[in-house]
């Protein structure tokens, strides 16, 4: 099995889950959660237990994103905006670094096949960046490597501008 096929097995067994029991006329006891799970194949259910684990603590892991980054010091925010700026001037998005408007981004990839060649790409970026007026958030799904997402921003910008 291939993992999209294991991604399509897990959409369609969440769908059948909502609409049979979480989104039931009659909310289900817990009788009823008792036969659903009992009834799943064991690989299925122990798929699922580790996405909630997942998410719960993915879930923890912003929050602790969130604490660190409202606990800032604006030197340190300043620091981290020169980071953002350098990838748009000589790093990996400097395509915008000719723009007649400051920029500051930063660029990324996530894979989403076991084909390494296969990534998504993505950009988020503002323009004016000692007062944005604008920001810009690109992802392009499948991306083959050359339809990189920084490409789409900078459209984006540069129609704006």
């Amino acid at each position: 099995k291939t993992f999209e096929d294991s991604q399509v097995e897990f959409q369609r067994l969440k769908t059948e889950f909502y609409e049979e029991v979480v989104y039931a006329e009659k909310g289900p006891g817990i009788e009823e959660y008792r036969k659903y799970y009992e009834g799943m194949d064991p690989a299925t259910a122990e798929y699922l237990y580790k996405q909630v684990v997942a998410q719960t603590e993915e879930s923890s892991e912003i929050t602790e994103y969130a604490k660190a980054y409202s606990e800032m010091k604006p030197k340190e925010a300043a620091q981290l905006k020169k980071y953002m700026e350098s990838v748009t001037d000589y790093g990996t998005a400097s395509v915008l670094g000719d723009a007649e408007y400051t920029t500051a981004g930063k660029t990324g990839t996530a894979e989403y096949s076991s084909d390494k060649g296969k990534d998504h790409s993505w950009f988020i970026g503002i323009a004016n960046v000692d007062n944005p007026d604008l920001v810009v958030s690109v992802v392009i799904e499948a991306s083959d490597g050359t339809s990189k997402a920084v490409n789409v921003a900078k459209k984006v910008f540069d129609a704006y501008y």
